[in-house]
């Protein structure tokens, strides 16, 4: 299946679109259970506990668990502004790179 796969990281959502090489029109892909559906967008979060270094809670997960209105230390968002800056990053909360 030889086509292009693009990723757009955004500040509030995340979308991954596929373009066949037969130059058929792109479409946006839905990344089961990280995507909304349509549009098929991943919120541009991520969820991990303190020290919890395996379990990460990542765009839809997010918000189906509601630990965007609880704002813990745990909740990462804004971090695509950081990439590629020595700031973003505290010691408590993960940098741009590893969001």
């Amino acid at each position: 299946m030889a086509g292009t796969l693009a990723i757009d990281l955004g500040s509030t959502t995340t979308v991954v679109a596929y373009q066949g090489a037969d130059g058929a029109p792109p479409q946006l892909l839905e990344v089961p259970p990280l995507s909304c559906a349509d549009p098929a967008v991943i919120p541009s979060l991520i969820w991990m506990a303190s020290g919890d270094e395996g379990t990460a809670l990542i765009g839809r997960q997010v918000l189906d668990a509601g630990l965007i209105e609880r704002g813990e230390a745990g909740l990462h968002r804004d971090f695509k502004r950081w990439i590629g800056s020595s700031g973003g990053a505290d010691g408590r909360r993960l940098s741009p790179e590893q969001c």
